[in-house]
């Protein structure tokens, strides 16, 4: 191995990016989240004076393969929380934004050239097909930047060090030997003078692939603990080195992949709660004071549309009807599915006022069948079976509600379920004719039930077949149904209910053309609404995910702090997050 003589360079800080994430979270941080654009220099900006009075800009890169973000929170590494006192940190990062395969490859890949998988291609373990050449480590990036940039990098892992610090002018790999790579990094903060130190730690995934990744795990536990040792040396030889007051450290600690761990997913899951994208990061400096960055709450995520205004009132009441009034009759044999977005703020006891249906009027014995309210709750009603309740859903909370229908060999059943939870049902020998002439109707059936209701009705679906319970409570709380659904393909009516203005409600399945096309009636109001609901799990934008350090966003907020200019070809999928400074001293 061949060292090359260090060289001390004009000092440069780092720059930081000026635009806050547009991301609808209510979190207490800001995030510098615009890609590809400088920062001002936030040290010269809050204290004064020039970049070179901070010191020579240099970073510490660590990274502890397998080890669990919140499993890290839980143990409490002593020198990892000691840190935390003047860090930027979160227990709470993310190795991809869920859709790559986890593994230690494609954690690695992301982690080290600031793009996600859609770029590098890696995925296997043994980088089959990768694109690496295209997007290279960050360390290739640097040096070709500036080939000044003094670089040291060792290795546990011949498959990290193989593919990713081939640039490094120092690099040393030593397999499976955790202990010899801290003692390789001690000694280059002792006696050389690199620029950046990059060091790769494998044994707590080794002991983690046996045993597991559970916090509560011993041998789990004291891997990390192990690990934590060599930070604590490495820390020490860093802060000891003689000029150390003169020199700006960032260092960053982080994990490349977390594990599966038993536990119960929360409502509303996202892919901050998958134990195996779940990491940590530590951006720490002397000069920073403490910021935690956590996982934002899923109360951030909250269904956003436009819905129509269903009124009540005698005589004057909204409707929304289908003009072909053959549409949506079911026959003799079938199986159906019926689901909507409901939000009453009448929250008194309602008196059988009609919410959907496909009847003539609502209690006659008539051909057909009604969804309509009662009490606090609903009730359907059809020619081919008894009264089926419902759950509650007159709250001023947006509930699902589920209706499923089906006759076979003359057994016809009904059942009703509420949030994807089962109600009740009902079954009935019967032949009488469940269709008729009467339009598919939203809103109250002139003459029918009280003038109370106030209602935001949404998300209509309407599907060929009678979903069983199981794919109902998964799949009832989605706001948006996509060709992802597994169930698109009998979906033969949908009716969003989002146009935001204008007396149609557009089908947009297409399988009836326009025909299926809802009219409005009535004092119809269009209604912008953005609510949370623990009963719904709207689509999450990219940007709630990037609330907190991610595994791609490690290379640029390097890149930033060493004063790198970044080259808008690299496509870099990162972004740098702003500290808070204590002080401008070491």
């Amino acid at each position: 191995m061949m060292k090359t003589s260090y060289q001390n360079s004009a000092a440069l800080m780092f720059r930081y990016m000026t635009c806050i994430c547009s991301a609808v979270l209510m979190v207490s941080v800001l995030l510098a989240s615009c890609k590809n654009e400088n920062f001002p220099n936030l040290l010269k900006s809050e204290y004064g004076g020039t970049p070179a009075s901070y010191g020579h800009a240099k970073v510490l890169y660590i990274i502890i393969d397998g080890a669990r973000g919140n499993a890290i929170k839980a143990i409490t590494p002593p020198n990892l929380y000691k840190l935390t006192t003047n860090a930027l940190y979160t227990y709470n990062a993310l190795v991809n934004n869920g859709t790559q395969t986890v593994t230690n490859a494609n954690s690695w890949a992301n982690q080290m050239t600031g793009v996600e998988g859609a770029k590098h291609f890696v995925t296997s373990e043994d980088f089959a097909g990768n694109n690496l050449s295209n997007y290279p480590s960050f360390i290739t990036l640097l040096k070709k930047t500036n080939s000044s940039y003094k670089t040291a990098a060792f290795s546990a892992s011949a498959a990290f060090a193989d593919h990713f610090t081939q640039a490094a002018d120092i690099r040393e790999t030593f397999e499976n030997n955790d202990g010899n790579v801290k003692s390789a990094v001690v000694a280059a903060l002792k006696n050389d003078n690199p620029d950046l130190v990059l060091a790769q730690f494998h044994s707590v995934e080794t002991v983690a692939a046996t045993v597991g990744y559970e916090s509560t795990t011993t041998a789990y536990v004291n891997a990390i603990n192990q690990v934590d040792a060599y930070i604590g040396e490495i820390m020490t030889a860093l802060q000891s080195r003689p000029n150390y007051n003169a020199e700006n450290w960032l260092v960053v600690i982080t994990s490349n992949k977390g594990g599966k761990v038993a536990v119960n997913l929360p409502p509303n899951s996202t892919i901050y709660d998958d134990a195996i994208r779940n990491i940590f990061t530590i951006y720490y400096s002397s000069k920073f004071a403490t910021k935690y960055l956590p996982q934002p709450a899923t109360t951030a995520v909250t269904f956003d549309s436009y819905a129509v205004r269903y009124t009540y009132a005698n005589n004057n009441f909204v409707n929304a009807t289908l003009g072909d009034v053959n549409l949506y009759n079911l026959g003799t044999n079938f199986s159906t599915t019926i689901q909507f977005l409901i939000k009453n703020s009448f929250t008194g006891s309602a008196g059988y006022p009609t919410v959907l249906s496909k009847r003539a009027a609502d209690f006659n014995g008539s051909a057909g069948w009604i969804i309509f309210l009662k009490g606090n709750g609903y009730t359907v009603n059809t020619s081919i079976s008894d009264e089926i309740a419902g759950g509650n859903v007159s709250d001023n909370q947006w509930h699902v509600i589920t209706v499923t229908m089906s006759r076979l060999n003359g057994v016809a059943t009904v059942k009703t379920y509420t949030d994807g939870k089962f109600n009740s049902s009902g079954t009935r020998t019967t032949s009488e004719s469940i269709d008729n002439v009467s339009p598919l109707r939203i809103g109250r059936i002139p003459t029918n039930g009280d003038a109370n209701p106030n209602l935001l009705i949404s998300n209509l679906q309407i599907y060929n077949v009678a979903m069983p319970d199981a794919d109902i409570t998964r799949l009832s709380c989605q706001t948006n149904i996509t060709e992802a659904h597994p169930y698109y393909k009998n979906l033969i009516g949908y009716w969003p209910g989002d146009e935001s203005s204008g007396l149609v409600l557009k089908e947009r399945t297409g399988t009836y053309g326009t025909t299926a096309n809802f009219k409005l009636s009535g004092p119809y109001v269009w209604n912008e609404f953005s609510n949370y609901s623990a009963n719904l799990c709207p689509p999450v934008t990219d940007a709630f995910y990037h609330v907190v350090p991610n595994a791609v966003d490690v290379p640029y907020q390097i890149m930033q702090w060493l004063g790198v200019n970044i080259d808008v070809s690299w496509q870099l999928s990162g972004r740098a997050f702003s500290p808070v400074y204590s002080n401008v001293n070491p």
